[in-house]
């Protein structure tokens, strides 16, 4: 991964270090807006200040706002783009080695999707008609 995240990644280590996710000032709300680039991914759309906010907002399901009173975000930034980035990376060598193209591939994309389709299957048609009597 290293490897792979030295051939595509370069991170502006300056932008990073310059966020501060537990100030009041520029607070939340102005960095998800914010579109300075944190990481460029070689052939990649690059991976802005918003966007490292909008999954930091997600991942803080109460909101970084009241996470930040506790000085937790911030010690978090750095794993959450390190995710961010992992993941592009990986798609993108996969896609470069046409992984998408392999029987595997296919075979575990098809297992999914009956997956999800007889999940949502159950939830529709099976699920709606149970009951629960409080007399058991």
């Amino acid at each position: 991964m290293e490897t792979l995240k030295k051939k595509y990644v370069k991170v502006r280590k300056d932008t990073l270090d310059g966020l501060d996710y537990e100030a009041k000032e520029p607070g939340i709300e102005k960095l998800m807006a914010d579109p300075r680039v944190v990481a460029e991914i070689r052939g990649e759309k690059a991976i802005r200040v918003e966007d490292l906010s909008r999954v930091l907002q997600q991942k803080f399901y109460h909101g970084v706002q009241q996470v930040a009173m506790t000085k937790k975000v911030n010690k978090q930034v750095p794993e959450v783009l390190n995710e961010m980035v992992t993941t592009r990376v990986l798609v993108k060598e996969a896609l470069r080695k046409k992984i998408d193209k392999t029987p595997e591939y296919k075979q575990t994309v098809k297992e999914f999707e009956d997956e999800v389709l007889f999940g949502m299957f159950v939830q529709k048609a099976i699920t709606p008609d149970i009951k629960v009597d409080e007399g058991w």
